[in-house]
């Protein structure tokens, strides 16, 4: 039987040229030095409040919270707050997040700064936080270890219809915080 020369076979595997090797490796690293600077990030807000929030009173802050496209991380701290009693009582963003991690609502290894946007599934951990929502092994697992527990206090916010259908990871507006509290409101009043 007659054997063929690696060098008479007319096809060449391009996957094994130094030249294509190259190549792989430089998409593969402009792959992994790009994932940080966008790749899994929320999108920034671009809108420049006409006034600062935090001179608002609590009426003018719902009120401007309606108007604003994307809710940052204070606001949705303070919005939240709202729902236990008088934002007064938490004049600076530390001072709401130090009170949202006593209640559970945040976890400080998530390093969040007042002016990232704010997603779903941080504001269900927050809305949670101060009002009893029903849950079930799922979120007493997720609570327990940490994994998942945006993901099942989202899910948990939309079976009892205070938030709409979303991912996690979604950006809040502020119409939908506005809805969700008024929501909120609602089932405490129950």
């Amino acid at each position: 039987m007659l054997k063929a020369h690696p060098s008479d076979v007319s096809t060449v595997n391009r996957g094994d040229s130094p030249r294509w090797r190259t190549a792989k490796i430089s998409l593969w690293l402009a792959l992994v030095c790009a994932t940080p600077f966008g790749g899994c990030s929320l999108p920034r807000r671009n809108f420049e409040p006409p006034v600062e929030p935090n001179s608002l009173n609590d009426a003018q802050f719902l009120h401007y919270l309606a108007t604003v496209p994307l809710v940052s991380v204070d606001e949705g701290a303070r919005a939240v707050l709202m729902l236990v009693g008088d934002s007064t009582r938490w004049p600076a963003f530390e001072d709401r997040l130090a009170e949202l991690d006593r209640r559970g609502g945040i976890r400080p290894a998530w390093k969040l700064e007042p002016e990232d946007m704010l997603d779903m599934g941080t504001l269900a951990m927050m809305l949670r936080s101060v009002v009893t929502m029903p849950g079930g092994v799922n979120n007493a697992l997720s609570s327990a270890t940490g994994i998942g527990e945006r993901r099942y206090a989202l899910k948990s916010c939309m079976d009892a219809g205070v938030l709409p259908y979303s991912r996690p990871r979604g950006p809040v507006r502020g119409g939908e915080l506005v809805a969700a509290l008024a929501k909120v409101e609602a089932l405490e009043s129950k």
